[in-house]
């Protein structure tokens, strides 16, 4: 009895220990991250990212393939066997001994056995592998670079958002904190009402309402461009479950920016598109050089070795006698291959110098829009940082404002709701713009680290 007890216990104390769980994990408290650690999920398990890796794991494979035309680039095997008339005598044999006719030719069949391997192995060619090669070295460095830039595009992308949502819970706060002091206000209000003060009218709790109510309204913008903005960040991570972000509480005037010459030069030698650029220019002038190239023969070694066999046929001995069905050949040799179409070998040269030609033009052009859009972003920035100056200030000073007239209404009686709401307002306005500010600034620093290669 005690037995079936415990067990009826046990099942219970289980059953019990289950729906606990399964009430927890109805509400599961969201995950917080980072921006670090958004940016990992993003990388981790962004597609063009894959697709970039399937790229150089190509170029990379391209390269083997040239270095390995580097030894024996052909170098073949050949088997072959098949059925043929046997047939016996020499040079002297009178052909008319033979008989021609269908009937009898397959009825003396004999089997024909060849084998045979060639070999081939440049010694010069005048630079035609050696630019081959250094053409697949850079074409993984360029397939890197590619990915580089695609990293830095959704670095850029995530901390954008991420920041966006940083300002909107900032701005949410300072909802929250309107509604707190507005409560207050509004008790301070209805108790002075109850004390039949003449100080203050039932006008003033309606205009204290209708100030909730807009606070209401600015709550709904603020959430709906946050759930947007979220969103779009769970896209970019490609995650499907809720998440809040740590609040990032580092300000512009904390980050130590360097002078425009830096970041001007930290374009020119990191931004990955510019240094795709300097890898095509020397893809195209290996591509001159092989062009140049053609022009001369390619020095090479080869060898051959042919061994055939037909046991139904005589093995003819004499050197001076060709025999296709028995023989054993071989030998090495030193040769000269020269392609002798000059006309298209010039063409090939001429199209080669005018690609080359137009890549140096379309380098001069991009430094020139590197310089400006380098420029164009470091200027915002360090607007923006200017802008946060003088929004600090503001704050200092709007708070002074409310500071004053909510003493005067709750302690002396010298200010009105209207005087409290108008400071508040403006108070409000200030912490507003002192975020979006702050948002402005680090949208315009991300896009001057992107500009930069430095990101």
């Amino acid at each position: 009895m005690f037995g079936k007890i415990y067990v009826a216990f046990i099942i219970i104390f289980i059953l019990l220990t289950f729906s606990l769980q399964a009430g927890e994990e109805k509400n599961p408290t969201p995950k917080i991250l980072n921006l670090n650690e958004c940016i990992a999920l993003a990388v981790k398990n962004n597609l063009e990212i894959k697709v970039e890796d399937s790229n150089i794991e190509l170029f990379q494979e391209k390269k083997k393939f040239i270095e390995g035309k580097k030894i024996l680039p052909q170098f073949t095997m050949e088997h072959l066997i098949g059925p043929v008339p046997d047939a016996t005598g020499d040079i002297f044999t009178d052909p008319s001994s033979f008989d021609l006719n269908i009937d009898h030719i397959t009825e003396d069949l004999g089997v024909f056995y060849k084998f045979e391997v060639k070999a081939v192995q440049p010694i010069y060619t005048f630079g035609k592998i050696s630019s081959l090669e250094n053409i697949a070295k850079l074409g993984v460095d360029v397939a890197e670079l590619k990915k580089g830039e695609k990293h830095a595009d959704i670095i850029s992308k995530v901390s954008t958002v991420y920041y966006l949502i940083n300002m909107l819970n900032n701005l949410q706060t300072i909802i929250d904190d309107g509604r707190e002091k507005l409560g207050e206000a509004k008790k301070k209000v209805t108790s002075l009402l109850e004390k039949g003060s003449t100080k203050v009218s039932i006008f003033d709790e309606y205009k204290i309402e209708v100030f909730e109510l807009e606070l209401d309204k600015n709550e709904l913008e603020v959430q709906s461009k946050k759930t947007i903005a979220i969103n779009g960040l769970k896209a970019l991570l490609a995650i499907d479950y809720d998440f809040e972000i740590e609040e990032i509480t580092k300000k512009p005037d904390e980050y130590d920016l360097k002078d425009f010459e830096f970041y001007q030069q930290e374009a020119l030698t990191k931004r990955p598109d510019f240094q795709q650029l300097e890898k095509a220019l020397k893809i195209r002038e290996n591509q001159t050089t092989i062009g140049v190239a053609k022009f001369l023969p390619d020095i090479f070694a080869g060898g051959l070795f042919r061994y055939g066999i037909a046991p139904g046929r005589t093995d003819q001995h004499n050197p001076f006698v060709k025999d296709d069905f028995n023989y054993l050949v071989g030998g090495v040799g030193i040769g000269l291959k020269q392609d002798l179409d000059f006309w298209s070998t010039d063409r090939e040269y001429r199209q080669a110098k005018i690609e080359l030609q137009k890549l140096k033009n379309q380098k001069q052009l991009a430094l020139s829009g590197i310089k400006l859009e380098v420029s164009k972003n470091y200027e915002s920035v360090m607007s923006e940082k200017k802008k946060f100056e003088v929004a600090k200030e503001s704050i200092r000073t709007t708070r002074k404002w409310l500071t004053q007239a909510l003493n005067g209404f709750e302690n002396f009686g010298t200010n009105d709701v209207k005087e409290v709401k108008d400071a508040f307002i403006e108070y409000a306005k200030a912490r507003k713009e002192f975020y979006a500010t702050i948002f402005e600034f680090e949208k315009q620093r991300i896009e001057l680290e992107k500009s930069t290669g430095t990101i």
